[in-house]
């Protein structure tokens, strides 16, 4: 029988016919203890032993007189242990002793463990099905809020967009007025009212931006400018109502002109909005102070301090978050809608700057945005002979192009368009001896020619077979390569409707038929005079044009806007040509050499060039840079060619240029000093 149990050295003494022991589970090393139930002669006795369970259920057999059976490492279970004997004459008994014996399982593997882990997944999992539910409901209410919210800023923009037309056309003819009378009580209250129309039109392009930054669709468009002076235009543009309120605007520059690349509209709105927020919130009396430093870190410093009511501690830590609107000057004013400053915050995070508040009740505040100074400077390279022959060959190339596209005579050219045979050729007849004419016998044919060929006007008939001039004329003015031509329809239908439907269509002029050909002819030379005059004021003014009412349609304004900013952002690229801005343009060579032709009255090479001539002479007037840094700066690889080219444009080197300016201001400095 076994009588004891070491347990790790732990001695365990059996009952007599005890057949269970139960070990820890800790335990690593057990030690059983045989006894025979023949005393007569013990040591003549031979002990086996067999483990079930194990893998090893064969008999193992003790040497004589050994008693011990050492076991180690058991798993938990059930193992049954059974133990036979010989007696002294060495014959094995029939009868085993057998001992069950169980391994306890650690406490994280017990049935009531189990029990834990079973309720804590069936926790888990009811609170994931409810935390799920609880989200899909939470994302279904900011869906439905974001719904509502997106529905009231689209009727909000849409009222905005029709708002902005009405505004435009009360503000256009009223400064037309203003400026062509004399000062008097009646100019003084239209400039008053003229004032509010454009304050009023401004906060409804401020609701247009906000627009697009909540559909994340404002873009950094970096353009090289002066930052000085167009502070200066903006503090201007506040003076009068600042005035009116009894402010005092101040504004300090920078005392070097500063130019580098920053994006125009933003900066516009970031300092609309401080001016306006400075405004409303500083009393009768008041100074504002606008100042623009560049600071050693890299960073250009805009600076709007006002001795307003001042903004609380806990309201700064608020101030830029969207809806937003501090109490503080409820006393002075009604309460915004509460997006002029984070309007702020989230353009200056897109210009890559940062904006902060300095302030406490009663003491005014002090907004500082923080600007990053962006300018190119490259080293000063020397044209190859590699990359002259590679000009010349891309010029030769373009030239090839353009000799194969159809040519006019060089006079203004006029496609008439009209079914009658006999009519469309006694208007050519009339037209021909002035202009260069072609024709189209219906609006189909008119639009392929267009298309085709150099045109600078379209004359056709309302009333045609396979597609009428309405129809040819609203094509003509959606589509890219023929929106620039102007359009006179002729027709027998009387009346105001059939006129409004004309102009419905882009029609620039309407004759009724019968007409006199000196009012048509008069009609294409004003045609012809404006589009000279608009060539001019686009040459005149390359460097800053308005370009958005350079020409009557908006088409065109944004086309030369799109070109322009091509241009200003590849100024320094000396291979940026036509083949390029045509592929940025997404059209044809040839469409994009016709439409820039007919838009600038320059062939688009000549342009380029002309535009970096510009940029050119613009930079050496605000500017000292050397004259070799500001050839790379403006695309012109080869400094001798770009001397070669500023002298055929301006008469004089570059550097003759610069010295002409700089005597200049002296002089006129030398001027103010002696009071002349």
């Amino acid at each position: 029988m076994v009588t004891e149990v070491d347990i790790d050295s732990t001695r365990v003494f059996l009952n007599y016919g005890q057949t269970h022991i139960e070990i820890p589970a800790e335990a690593e090393h057990l030690v059983f203890y045989i006894s025979s139930l023949n005393h007569l002669d013990a040591s003549k006795v031979c002990f086996a032993y067999r483990v079930k369970r194990t893998g090893r259920e064969e008999w193992t057999y003790l040497p004589v007189g050994i008693n011990v059976i050492h076991l180690s490492n058991l798993s938990k279970g059930e193992y049954t242990l059974e133990v036979k004997t010989t007696n002294e004459h060495g014959k094995w008994n029939e009868g085993e002793v057998v001992l069950s014996i169980e391994k306890l399982p650690v406490w994280w593997e017990t049935w009531w463990a189990w029990m834990l882990y079973l309720l804590l997944a069936a926790g888990m999992l009811t609170l994931g099905i409810h935390y799920n539910l609880k989200q899909k409901e939470k994302k279904h209410l900011e869906e439905m809020e974001q719904r509502l919210t997106d529905m009231k800023f689209k009727f909000f923009t849409n009222i905005s967009h029709e708002l902005r037309t009405p505004l435009t056309l009360i503000i256009t003819p009223l400064d037309s007025i203003v400026n062509a009378m004399v000062e008097c009580d009646t100019k003084r209250k239209l400039e008053a009212i003229l004032g509010h129309a454009k304050e009023l039109l401004e906060m409804i392009n401020n609701l247009l931006s906000f627009r697009k930054l909540e559909m994340g669709m404002m873009k950094l468009n970096l353009r090289y400018g002066e930052l000085n002076e167009f502070v200066t235009q903006a503090c201007e543009s506040f003076r009068p109502i600042y005035e009116k309120k009894g402010l005092t605007l101040h504004y300090t520059p920078n005392p070097t002109p500063l130019n580098f690349y920053f994006d125009k509209n933003i900066v516009h709105h970031i300092l609309f909005n401080l001016l306006s927020n400075a405004h409303k919130f500083t009393p009768t009396g008041g100074n504002v102070a606008v100042s623009v430093t560049k600071l050693a870190s890299g960073m250009v410093n805009i600076e709007v301090a006002d001795t307003g009511v001042g903004i609380s501690k806990e309201q700064q830590k608020h101030i830029f978050e969207r809806f937003y609107q501090s109490d503080s000057g409820s006393a002075y004013s009604n309460n915004g809608s509460g997006i002029g400053l984070n309007m702020v915050s989230e353009m200056v995070n897109i210009h890559g700057g940062t904006v902060s508040v300095e302030s406490d009740i009663g003491e005014g505040a002090v907004f500082t945005v923080k600007l990053p100074w962006r300018i190119k400077k490259e080293e000063p390279q020397k044209i190859s002979k590699e990359n002259t022959n590679a000009k010349k060959e891309q010029e030769k190339v373009a030239t090839e192009k353009v000799g194969n596209m159809p040519q006019t005579d060089g006079r203004f050219c006029v496609l008439v368009v009209e079914d009658n045979d006999e009519f469309r050729q006694f208007i050519v007849d009339e037209l021909k001896s002035e202009f260069h004419v072609i024709q189209a016998a219906n609006g189909k044919e008119g639009i392929e020619i267009a298309e085709a060929e150099q045109v600078d006007m379209v004359v056709s008939d309302v009333m045609m077979p396979v597609m009428d001039g309405f129809e040819m004329c609203k094509k003509l003015k959606g589509n890219d390569k023929t929106s620039h031509l102007n359009v006179i329809l002729l027709t027998a239908r009387s009346g105001q409707e059939s006129e409004l439907e004309g102009y419905h269509c882009g029609a620039d002029y309407y004759i009724t038929k019968p007409f006199s050909m000196d009012i048509l002819k008069s009609k294409i030379r004003q045609v012809e005079t404006q589009q000279k005059e608009r060539r001019q004021e686009l040459l005149k003014h390359l460097e800053n044009p308005d370009v958005d009412t350079l020409f009557t349609s908006d088409i065109e304004n944004q086309f030369v806007k799109k070109i322009l900013d091509l241009l200003d952002q590849n100024i320094d690229d000396c291979d940026y040509g036509l083949d390029e801005l045509s592929s940025d343009l997404c059209m044809s060579y040839i469409t994009a050499y016709r439409k820039i032709k007919s838009l600038t009255g320059q062939a688009p090479g000549e342009f380029i060039r002309n535009f970096r001539l510009k940029r050119a002479a613009q930079l050496l007037r605000s500017t000292s840079t050397p004259v070799t840094e500001v050839a790379i700066a403006v695309g012109f690889s080869s400094a001798s060619y770009f001397t070669r080219s500023f002298l055929k444009e301006y008469g004089m080197p570059p550097s003759d240029y610069r010295k002409k300016i700089q005597k200049g201001e002296k002089e006129d400095d030398d001027k103010m000093a002696t009071g002349e």
